[in-house]
């Protein structure tokens, strides 16, 4: 993927949702499979961000890959969390002074849901817990030494739509736009 990567040149990662195996020490439990294909990609992708300093917004499974890489613990089971992604779910509570926090410019966000993985919360690793659930469930993260201006994870879908995510949506996605367009390609882009 490296080769891929450095082709492209890309200017920032996003790395969406989906079902994968993470690297399976991640996990608090043993029962869990090893890492697959996608999640060796996204892994390598995490390494190539982190190598070239670009802003980076994991999204569901793609916060929880951020969260292993900077030494968080993963836990199954969250099936509570698993109803729908254009669903008012739930609200969180957005940690001062974090990123998130400048993005929404409040202290609480209405979100989605649509996971069974989470990261566990008292192991969290290198991270900051940026925003939690009323139940306590890791919504939010940034890592505690980010590599670029915008590290980011998220463990709802803003992609989706639902009641009330217009504003906030608008407001995470250009940020992390206006992060990739301050990367300069240092080489001319082959395809």
């Amino acid at each position: 993927i490296e080769k891929v990567l450095e082709n492209y040149q890309p200017q920032g990662i996003l790395l969406i949702g989906g079902f994968f195996n993470s690297p399976k020490d991640w996990y608090e439990s043993d029962d869990c499979q090893d890492i697959d294909k996608r999640g060796q990609a996204y892994l390598n992708t995490l390494k190539y961000a982190q190598k070239h300093n670009l802003p980076l917004l994991g999204i569901c499974a793609g916060m929880q890959m951020l969260g292993g890489f900077c030494g968080a613990k993963l836990e199954k089971g969250h099936k509570n969390h698993l109803i729908g992604g254009d669903k008012i779910a739930h609200k969180i509570k957005i940690k001062k002074g974090t990123l998130l926090a400048k993005i929404a410019e409040d202290d609480e966000l209405t979100v989605n849901s649509h996971h069974s993985e989470a990261i566990v919360i008292n192991k969290s690793g290198k991270c900051i817990i940026s925003a939690l659930s009323d139940d306590e469930v890791v919504e939010a993260i940034e890592p505690q030494n980010p590599w670029s201006d915008f590290v980011l994870g998220v463990q709802w879908h803003p992609e989706r739509n639902f009641p009330n995510s217009e504003d906030f949506r608008t407001k995470l996605f250009g940020t992390f736009v206006k992060a990739c367009g301050k990367n300069k390609l240092s080489l001319p882009r082959s395809v």
